[in-house]
């Protein structure tokens, strides 16, 4: 649980820097929950209550601190629309698909193995044998409640399967990409895809903080769950024999768990107190011509060789443009709100080309996003508002779905 405050409370809310770090180590406690659900459920050493145990583990972390397009990030704040560039490479698709591998198995679990005549799962013989959850009460497992977590499985099944079926343009429009860049022979070109959200800057801004309240009450909610799943059943000594910790498998997660609180806690306070100072040595982008092809396959080894820095030799845009509570995505802008509000559920449709008709428009949006990705706050091509000029540009991108 300190795990959960740690990504919700501090580098969620608090430190953008550390999010990236975050997600990951959830994901990571997510991927070793599925794995360990489907191994023990395959060797029959897990019961009904440990599913029932680890199915809230699980769900306490797929509904309240694994964020698939950072919109209980704090990144929206400081950036508004133009935060989705954090999002959309591996780690958002493999949250897609440890929230689909954990809503699978639930729904398995909740039809077949809670069932008292199960032959799917290991059945307690002792006095853990009738499995009692809490549902603001004390309540059976294979009662009633089993029909509501059988609901909840069926709306995530479909609510992450229909993502899951989107995300395959990413496929497609990334291959599709870096074999244009390679009959080319733009080796050193990134192939990472842009993408837009229909939100704008207030909309963005209120369900953060709504996403925001809703994580630490659900956060809560899971503990209450577990905490109580465990009393009912009357599991005693969880941690060990009179519940004292040595253990290296107690130790290394505690001890992990406080360091990286505390470290946060500290990142809070440094913002808190000086939200403009530098590192000590900060990194200046430095800007170097560098060519983006070259001759022959005996240099076949540059494919390796970190991708080409962008000359950028006019005025700089201004960092400090205030967000406007209308600024939107140039590729949404305009757009009915029920376009608006499905490409902010699958941000996958605004790689395809009928999107938009207005071509030079989608190509001035992936010139704002390769600006951002130098260090900028601001394109010159923003719908912020303020008068910036225009900076000479080498556009690598290309239409993203032929």
């Amino acid at each position: 649980m300190l795990r959960k405050v740690t990504t919700c409370v501090k580098a969620n809310s608090f430190v953008p820097g550390d999010i990236g770090g975050a997600l990951d180590t959830n994901a990571i406690f997510l991927f070793a929950n599925i794995v360990a659900m489907v191994r023990c459920t395959i060797t029959k050493v897990l019961t009904q209550l440990d599913c029932v145990i680890l199915m809230h583990l699980s769900g306490g972390t797929v509904f309240s601190v694994l964020s698939l397009w950072g919109y209980r990030t704090c990144h929206y704040l400081g950036e508004g629309p133009k935060g989705i560039r954090h999002f959309g490479g591996f780690g958002t698709h493999l949250r897609l698909l440890l929230s689909m591998a954990v809503a699978v198995y639930g729904l398995w679990f909740w039809w077949f193995g809670i069932l008292p005549d199960t032959t799917a799962v290991m059945i307690d013989t002792g006095p853990c044998r009738t499995v009692y959850t809490f549902m603001f009460a004390k309540v059976r497992a294979n009662g009633g409640v089993r029909i509501f977590y059988i609901i909840v499985c069926i709306g995530c099944v479909i609510y992450f399967g229909v993502m899951l079926l989107a995300s395959s343009l990413a496929l497609y429009a990334r291959f599709a990409k870096g074999v244009d860049l390679a009959k080319r022979r733009k080796w050193r070109t990134s192939t990472r895809l842009h993408y837009a959200t229909g939100l704008y800057q207030k909309e963005l801004r209120r369900i953060f903080y709504l996403l925001r309240i809703g994580n630490f009450l659900w956060i809560l909610w899971s503990m209450i769950l577990v905490e109580c799943t465990l009393n009912f059943n009357h599991v005693k000594e969880v941690l060990g024999p009179g519940n004292r910790i040595f253990f290296p498998s107690q130790l290394i997660p505690l001890i992990i768990g406080c360091f990286s609180f505390v470290r946060l806690g500290y990142k809070v306070l440094e913002k808190c107190r000086d939200p403009d100072d530098e590192p000590s040595l900060p990194t200046e982008p430095h800007h170097s011509k560098t060519r983006q092809d070259f001759p022959g396959p005996r240099k076949l080894f540059k494919v390796f060789a970190p991708p080409t820095n962008f000359v950028n030799t006019g005025p700089q845009v201004p960092e400090d443009i205030p967000l406007e509570d209308t600024d939107i995505d140039e590729l949404v802008q305009g757009e009915p709100i029920r376009v608006r509000y499905l490409v902010t559920w699958l941000p996958w449709l605004s790689l395809l080309h009928w999107w938009t008709s207005d071509e030079p428009k989608r190509q001035n949006s992936h010139k704002r996003d390769a600006n951002l990705e130098k260090g900028r706050s601001h394109s010159p091509t923003s719908t912020l508002q303020g008068s910036p000029t225009t900076p000479t540009f080498v556009n690598p991108y290309k239409p993203q779905i032929p």
